[in-house]
């Protein structure tokens, strides 16, 4: 892409840009609709709008909700824009400050471009905002605490990214958020005592960052909490027992930290756990065909990885004749031909992945 070859245009769209907000400025009290406007050909220009994949209609004078990816509603006797969509649509550049005059915007989803830069502050204007989705960019510095005003915000993506810096405290204030997807970062230091506040958190990733030191023991107040991925860290010390109060559990993943001790106690009450991968013994020792029939009672799906030979015949002791499918190609054993032909006879009505 060669930016250079267009700066008469872009010169003339900005042009427009400064004659329209000139013609604005000169109303009084204008329509949120028209500042709005105004916001929107920032945007644009800030990230090389004509080089979208998809632009119809912006800059126009048609409707903006006419404009490709931007939806809009009526509030009160106005219309406004609630929503900004414009996924894998090749938007390079930064985010301007103006994004914060949208301020009925509740949805912002601008995933998989080429978005750079940091996430401008201004951002905590947009106090209806429920979701943001600026993961698969190239936006870069630390997280904004400005986002504890967006007390709203029900998820909060920002994976595969450049972030970095501490996680702020602040993020341990959006009592509504469910999502916080922060993994494939640069993000660092520990998890703020503040996280206790996130108490409909159903969805934490965490991973692929420098994040360290012991895990706070009230984070594992997240009674809703089904997904937990804090891998590819450097935390460390003990496992809190505490883990033991997480009942809708599905997914956790903890490899690749410093944690030391047995973890087999503290996650015998996990009830709707589905995947055991034993990636550290440290943390594992020895599994028991009691240990794996009170984990499994009543599953119907099963995944196991890293697992020996022995540990998997262990689980012959069971009585697991509910299983439906059972995944066992990830393990550090190759099965011969007559154990595969005693697996399958054990579990006649079971899909099992060799």
């Amino acid at each position: 892409m060669n930016y250079g070859s267009t700066i008469l245009e872009k010169l003339s769209n900005l042009s427009f840009f400064f004659e329209l907000t000139d013609e604005i400025l000169q109303v009084k009290d204008p329509m949120p609709i028209q500042l709005e406007k105004l916001a929107l050909m920032e945007f644009y220009n800030s990230t090389f709008g004509e080089y979208w994949t998809h632009n119809t209609n912006w800059l126009s004078d048609l409707p903006l909700s006419e404009w490709y990816g931007v939806k809009t509603k009526v509030v009160g006797k106005e219309s406004v824009v609630f929503c900004l969509e414009l996924p894998n649509n090749n938007l390079v550049g930064p985010l301007p400050s103006s994004i914060g005059k949208l301020k009925y915007l509740e949805s912002l989803y601008l995933d998989n471009n080429k978005i750079s830069g940091a996430i401008p502050p201004e951002i905590g204007n947009c106090e209806n905002l429920k979701t943001i989705r600026l993961d698969n960019n190239n936006i870069s510095k630390e997280i904004p605490s400005e986002f504890v005003l967006n007390q709203s915000l029900v998820a909060l993506h920002l994976s595969n990214n450049l972030l970095e810096g501490p996680l702020p405290y602040e993020l341990g204030l959006l009592s509504k958020l469910e999502i916080l997807d922060l993994n494939h970062n640069r993000l660092e230091g520990p998890i703020p005592d503040s996280f206790e506040g996130l108490v409909e958190l159903k969805y934490l990733d965490l991973s692929y960052n420098v994040l360290s030191g012991n895990l706070p023991n009230n984070i594992f107040k997240f009674y809703e909490l089904y997904y937990f991925d804090i891998s590819n860290n450097k935390f460390e010390g003990f496992l809190p027992e505490e883990m033991r109060g997480l009942p809708k559990l599905k997914k956790l993943y903890i490899n690749n930290n410093d944690f030391i001790g047995k973890i087999f106690s503290k996650i015998d009450k996990l009830i709707e756990f589905t995947n055991l991968n034993k990636y550290n013994e440290n943390l594992f020792g020895e599994i028991t065909a009691d240990f794996m029939n009170q984990l499994m009672m009543d599953k119907k799906q099963v995944g196991t990885e890293n697992l020996t030979k022995s540990e998997i015949f262990t689980f012959f002791d069971g009585y697991w004749k509910q299983l439906e499918v059972w995944d066992l190609h990830k393990n550090k054993f190759n099965l011969t031909n007559s154990d595969e032909t005693f697996i399958l006879l054990r579990f006649p009505n079971c899909k099992i992945r060799l």
